[in-house]
């Protein structure tokens, strides 16, 4: 089980990745080096239980959350 996430970052910047349950717990946290341009992050989500999480993005200011559903 895995989610790819895809990002672009119009220049290099550190990228920090968080995880959530919808309690709002944090169930991976990560702190990503960006380069310039488009990039994929695989994430093993294999350990967590079927259920909505919320994934945010946070790079130079920015943040973006999106839902999905694991089954």
């Amino acid at each position: 089980n895995e989610l790819t996430l895809q990002f672009f970052s119009p220049k290099e910047a550190d990228l920090q990745l968080n995880l959530t349950d919808v309690s709002g717990k944090i169930r991976h946290a990560e702190s990503i080096h960006a380069p310039a341009g488009p990039f994929d992050k695989i994430l093993d989500i294999n350990n967590l239980e079927s259920g909505i999480y919320f994934i945010e993005a946070s790079i130079d200011g920015k943040r973006s959350v999106h839902r999905f559903a694991k089954r």
